[in-house]
Parts: structure tokens; sequence; C-alpha cells
């Protein structure tokens, strides 16, 4: 009987040991620049999408490319990666906030 309790035991340690782990992953693997809410102030038209400006809480301009058009003067939350220059944001995911 002893070895069946022990069995469970290091099992039980394994997964604890795995779910830890997973989420200090998960934590590492987002990054403060890869999310920002901010207010479009600028758009233009480009052959593959629209690069703008948005305007964060810090008074901090973002230069980004989205494939979707953007409207000026709403407040975004925005995710993805900056360029290897770190001009520009790729934008993966762009949601409009709700204001009332």
């Amino acid at each position: 009987m002893a070895v069946s309790k022990d069995k469970y035991l290091i099992l039980s340690l394994i997964c604890t040991f795995l779910i830890i782990g997973f989420s200090l992953f998960a934590i590492s693997e987002t990054d403060e620049k890869d999310l920002k809410i901010g207010m479009v102030i600028q758009v233009k038209e480009t052959a593959n999408g629209f690069v703008f400006d948005i305007v964060d809480e810090t008074n901090t301009t973002y230069s980004c490319f989205f494939r979707e058009r953007p409207e000026i003067g709403s407040l975004y939350e925005l995710e993805g990666p900056f360029s290897d220059s770190d001009t520009m944001v790729f934008i993966k995911h762009l949601k409009k906030c709700q204001t009332s």
C-alpha cells in the first residue's frame, strides 16, 4: 500500500511543477511592449494596409501598421511586436475600446 501512495505523491508533485512551469513561461512571454492602449491620431493608407500613429497614456507616440483602417480619435487596445529597429509596431490584434 505504501508504494501506491508514493506513486500518487510523485505524480502530483510532477503535475504541480509542470503547472507552475507553464504559468511562469506564459508570464515571461507577455512583454510590456506587446500590449498598449492609445488613441489614433493620424492614418495613412499604403498598398498593403494602413500606417498610423497612436498616443498612449504616457503621451508616447507609436507608429503602427495594420491591414484594416482604424478610426482617427478612437481609443484602441493593440498587441504586436516592434520592428527590429523599434520604430514601428506590427499589430497582430487591434480592438476598439468601449467608451461611455
